[in-house]
């Protein structure tokens, strides 16, 4: 009787460890460049990004953004900033990448050449398991101007369902979004590229509604 009693107890304790919760808190990561920074500003635009609980719980945030970052170098740097952060246990890995206007703006590159290179970034990203969503331009002062962006941005509208899980377009802001905008100083700085704090709040509301989208579509 003895002997059936301890192994009742020990199939109940087993039992009981099976049932205790095996996944870790969702995650999310910001890669980009100053404008993710916050350069400008007080705060990053995500500091005022208000996530969503994700099976009550709250998501571990990293942002990994570098002033001056490139595309091509956020995709050159990925397997050593964001893809050791990748947590097979979490609920969800969402990973937001925002960049371009330094290919683009200050590089020289086309914007065929740094679509085609945030592609490629988010699919081999969303292949290890990330949930990808990808952002358009912002308004930016001086050259290349506004063809560039709206090629760029057309191509990011175009095919993200391709390549990425949701898309954080700006197009729904026309205080960011719209040419001319980074003319006003109540949410740019002089040099027309940079936020205030306005400005990243305004982000990050856009940022915000996107990431609610994804993790409300993916639960």
């Amino acid at each position: 009787m003895k002997k059936i009693t301890a192994l009742f107890m020990l199939a109940m304790i087993l039992l009981s460890a099976g049932c205790k919760k095996t996944s870790d808190p969702p995650q999310i990561v910001f890669e980009g460049d100053s404008l993710s920074v916050g350069t400008g500003g007080t705060h990053a635009p995500d500091y005022y990004v208000t996530l969503p609980l994700v099976n009550g719980q709250a998501f571990k945030k990293t942002n990994v953004a570098v002033y001056g970052k490139t595309m091509a170098e956020m995709s050159q740097q990925a397997s050593k900033n964001i893809e050791p952060l990748y947590n097979p246990r979490a609920i969800m890995n969402v990973l937001v990448i925002w960049g371009c206007i330094n290919d683009v703006r200050h590089r020289g590159g086309t914007p065929e050449a740094c679509s085609a290179t945030l592609a490629d970034l988010a699919e081999r990203e969303r292949k290890q398991g990330w949930k990808v969503l990808v952002g358009t331009a912002i308004d930016w002062a001086g050259d290349p101007g506004s063809a560039q962006r709206n090629v760029l941005n057309g191509l990011i509208r175009q095919n993200w369902k391709t390549f990425a899980d949701g898309l954080i377009d700006f197009s729904e802001d026309p205080n960011l979004d719209a040419t001319g905008a980074s003319g006003n100083l109540q949410y740019y700085q002089p040099d027309g590229v940079h936020l205030t704090d306005a400005g990243y709040i305004r982000v990050a509301k856009v940022e915000q509604a996107a990431i609610t989208n994804l993790t409300n579509n993916i639960r």
